[in-house]
């Protein structure tokens, strides 16, 4: 007998670990698990760099390598590189010493002891330069990386190269206390001294480098008696500009900083603040008292914060000194750094008038005079500053405005564009946002995407607008974007940009080439089930990359994974062949998991899809607990690729799937004023959707969200039971409450609820039934189903009170309901936190969707003098149940 006992273990000790079978996934993967970064592309498309993450375990490689030679350099260690302008040199620092290396060769320099260096920008002839300091003296060495020849210059403090590489900008040392600004230029190393003093910060120089400034400090740091000096070309040394106590400065205000030059050199502008306030008058009131009046136009929590000092935008006139002030208390200017006109800026400030939410009036502001135009909505500005345009949402049509002549212009005809916004089933009462637009061309045509296509709108409106997708995405449900997310970009109207796909019935991802000519129909290049980028706005997933192309050719790099395949690089010049770079597959080692699209009809009659996640080794004889898993929309990452990470508060998916669960994930949509009833109809449905399939085990559902999701669970199992077992993190029970907090910056929160992702839809008082039927405390004696809740003790979304408030309801009904609280992170956790409550959260699900024992924590909780002492993580082997 003994002899059958010892054969029978060693046959199923054979099975288990025979070579095909996959080991499923446990928390030792986190720590090592490889995956790609930051990938770039030399100029003239012949070399590629990225980064493996933990690869060795810990630490980071660097991989070069040729594009079109069998030449590669692997870097462990190293954290950046840059390759230079003439695609000849990756540069890059390891351990204190410098590295330039020629590519497509093994020819290294190395450079010891560095401390510090610099690469310029490309000048004219896009030559670049290297700079470095070394330890020792001090001395700087500044190297000509089209030659090799090298200078030397003694006592360097700092060094600067400006923006077009045709001077540097060195401090070199004077004495202890003093140091010397020095111009060289790299044309013909001739040196400028043009001021001498304690110390310099702040130095911006203007878009075409003929002028710079800085703020000069006194030896004591002074703010009171620092200046901002000036220097133009021509000039012999710098001059003082502006001083605080110059008779301008008004006696309450200093000069903070400096941003940059105006784009017609005219005018710096500046950040300004408030001195502080004397303390005295707040240490004589023993009353320590806020006084909240309906007539504020801003609440208590919101000023308060305003009390400290803060910067505030100002133009400064070089010629006469004079300051314009542009931003206020009250008053917010945006003002993008790299513009072609910077005469006109977007503006806004709050305004509150009693029985009405804090709204935002919107203006377009001048630089030269702070003269303010108003508009009735959020808008944005053409580079060239000529134009604005902006979506009105009465009229629903896009206008433009032009700035010289005063004159608006209905762009969009009689045209009914789709926004964004109403993809995501938001409050109609929400301003429509200006991130419509998608580009500019060079002949005064903005580039517009709406809910599936791209349009090429005339900003003088003299012809109608043009689809450059020819409508496609709205036949084929298809979603469009360009292949560049700078919305600031100008387009040469004869080029044939690339587009990015992506099929939202199929969720097939790709790529198109399309025309600004009327008469060019869009060219499908390629479409697969890939992920390479997915084009909508707030998907609730890692929606990857757009593809980065070389300067000087038409070659890109850009990433691409599947559910089943890590992301990986790739390398392509037509979008339709694509050569492979990169190949890191960690989860080959592992029982990863698959992905299938289903559809299915919801309880209020309409469709909707969700995505079924199934482990690699999947048997249909089998049947399986499953775990519903909903944020708004996820089905867009069909093909998405999770890598396992520890829980921060959502599921982590690839765990669950590979320990043997199923995972569906259904798109949720929104009825106003029914948040959590659209949630049951969606939810719910699609459980008993799943419930007929017979690999499913109906008896053995679970349900998990986050945030929103999380509000979603503690509703769930507030109005059904079919539910074995629920886990809500970071979710709100109490929408009454909610809707007359505050968030973590001080903002109430009552537009959430009545225009944003609450989706209540009107005022607590006009709509009570609402608030009540919405929120899951009213209903907490409903509660059958066992429910862990999960959140941090300071949370700047959701209050701590929301989970405590649910708990202890169930608890006083005698419901199953346990609190996580952790005392680190914000809305969620990270690091040793994240892992514990991933093991907790499996731990809880495993006990009642598998039958496993159930841990210490679950069965005899954990009194408080045993924090730090025993996790109580153990299972419970003595019977006892939760």
């Amino acid at each position: 007998m003994k002899i059958v006992y010892f054969l029978i273990c060693f046959i199923v000790a054979t099975v288990n670990k025979s070579p095909g079978q996959k080991l499923p996934i446990d928390s030792s993967v986190y720590k090592d698990w490889t995956s790609v970064n930051s990938h770039q592309i030399s100029n003239d498309g012949k070399y590629v760099a990225y980064t493996i993450e933990n690869q060795p375990e810990g630490q980071i490689t660097k991989v070069i390598l040729s594009s079109r030679k069998d030449w590669k350099k692997i870097i462990i260690g190293c954290h950046d590189i840059k390759i230079t302008e003439d695609s000849k040199y990756a540069i890059y620092e390891k351990n204190g010493i410098l590295y330039i290396l020629m590519l497509g060769t093994d020819k290294i320099l190395k450079i010891e002891n560095i401390i510090s260096y610099k690469i310029s920008a490309p000048n004219f002839k896009r030559k670049q330069w290297l700079a470095y300091k070394v330890k020792g003296d001090g001395d700087l060495f500044v190297r000509d990386l089209s030659n090799g020849e090298e200078r030397q210059m003694q006592d360097i403090r700092e060094y600067e190269f400006n923006k077009d590489a045709t001077m540097l900008l060195i401090q070199k040392i004077k004495s202890p206390k003093d140091v010397v600004l020095q111009l060289v230029d790299l044309k013909d190393w001739e040196i400028a001294s043009i001021w001498t003093g304690h110390s310099i910060d702040n130095l911006v120089f203007s878009s075409d480098c003929s002028q710079l400034a800085f703020i000069a400090r006194n030896e004591n740091q002074d703010d009171e008696f620092s200046s901002i000096y000036y220097y133009k070309n021509g000039m012999r040394t710098a001059s003082v500009l502006f001083t605080n106590n110059e008779d301008s400065v008004p006696m309450n205000m200093r000069i903070l900083s400096l941003y940059k030059f105006s784009e017609d050199n005219s005018r710096l502008f500046i950040y300004s603040a408030e001195r502080p306030k004397s303390d005295s008058a707040k240490k004589n009131d023993p009353i320590q008292l806020n006084i909240w009046s309906y007539k504020d136009s801003e609440l208590q929590t919101l000023q308060q914060k305003k009390i400290a000092p803060k910067g505030y935008l100002a133009a400064l006139w070089i010629e006469s000194r004079k300051i314009v002030n542009l931003e206020t208390e009250e008053y917010q200017i945006y003002l993008p750094y790299f513009v072609i006109d910077d005469d006109w800026v977007e503006g806004s400030k709050a305004e509150f008038l009693p029985g009405r939410l804090t709204y935002r009036r919107y203006y377009l502001t001048s630089t030269r005079d702070n003269q303010r135009i108003e508009f009735p909505t959020v808008f944005t500005i053409s580079p060239d500053g000529k134009f604005v345009v902006y979506y009105n949402s009465k009229a629903r049509n896009y206008c433009s405005y032009e700035i010289r002549t005063r004159v608006t212009r209905d762009i969009s005809k009689s045209l009914v564009i789709k926004n964004f916004d109403e993809v995501y089933d938001l409050s109609p009462g929400r301003d429509i946002s200006s991130f419509n637009v998608a580009g500019w061309t060079d002949n005064n045509e903005v580039i517009f995407r709406d809910k599936y296509d791209i349009w090429k709108m005339d900003l003088l409106g003299g012809s109608s607008p043009y689809c450059m997708t020819n409508k496609l995405g709205e036949r084929n449900k298809t979603v469009f974007c360009l292949s560049s997310d700078d919305k600031r970009k100008v387009y040469n109207s004869k080029e044939r940009p690339i587009l990015i796909a992506f099929d939202t019935r199929t969720k097939q991802n790709g790529f198109y080439r399309a025309s600004f000519k009327k008469d060019e129909r869009v060219q499908l290049l390629s479409m697969g089930p890939y992920s390479y980028f997915v084009p909508i706005p707030e998907a609730g997933i890692d929606a990857g990359n757009m593809p980065i192309k070389a300067k000087d050719v038409d070659e890109y790099i850009l990433s691409r994974g599947t559910a089943y395949e890590s992301v990986n690089y790739y390398l392509t010049s037509d979008f339709k062949s694509f050569k492979k770079l990169s190949d890191i597959h960690p989860e080959s080692k592992y029982n990863w998991l698959t992905t299938e699209l289903h559809s299915w009809k919801t309880l209020d009659s309409s469709y909707s899809q969700g995505v079924l996640f199934k482990p690699e080794n999947f048997d249909k004889g089998k049947k399986y607990p499953i775990i519903f898993y909903y944020y708004e929309k996820l089905s867009e990452g069909l093909n998405v690729f999770r890598k396992p990470e520890p829980s921060d508060g959502r599921l982590n998916i690839p765990w669950f799937v590979s320990n043997g669960y199923l995972v569906f994930t259904p798109d949720i949509y929104y009825k106003q004023g029914e948040p959590g009833k659209s949630a049951y109809d969606y939810v719910v449905s699609a459980a008993k959707y799943m419930a007929k399939f017979p690999f499913v085990d109906s008896s053995r559902m679970g349900i998990q969200g986050i945030s929103h999701g999380g509000f979603e669970t503690n509703y769930l199992v507030t109005h059904s039971s079919i539910f074995k077992a629920a886990c809500s993190a970071s979710g709100t029970t109490d929408l009454i409450s909610m809707y007359g907090g505050l968030n973590a910056q001080g903002e109430s929160l009552q537009e959430y609820y009545e225009n944003g992702q609450g989706r209540l839809g009107q005022t607590l008082w006009k709509n009570k039934d609402s608030y009540i039927r919405n929120s899951p405390i009213f209903e907490a004696d409903k509660v059958n189903t066992p429910l862990l809740l999960f959140h941090t003790s300071f949370d700047g979304v959701v209050p701590f009170t929301q989970a405590v408030s649910f708990y202890l309801a169930l608890r006083r009904l005698g419901k199953k309901v346990w609190l996580l609280e952790y005392g680190d992170g914000n809305h969620g956790v990270w690091g040793r936190s994240a892992m514990d409550f991933d093991l907790r959260m499996q731990q809880f699900f495993n006990h009642y969707l598998k039958n496993e024992l159930p841990p210490k924590w679950m069965t005899k909780g954990r009194p408080a003098q045993l924090r730090g002492v025993n996790d109580m993580l153990e299972l419970d082997t003595s019977g006892d149940t939760p």
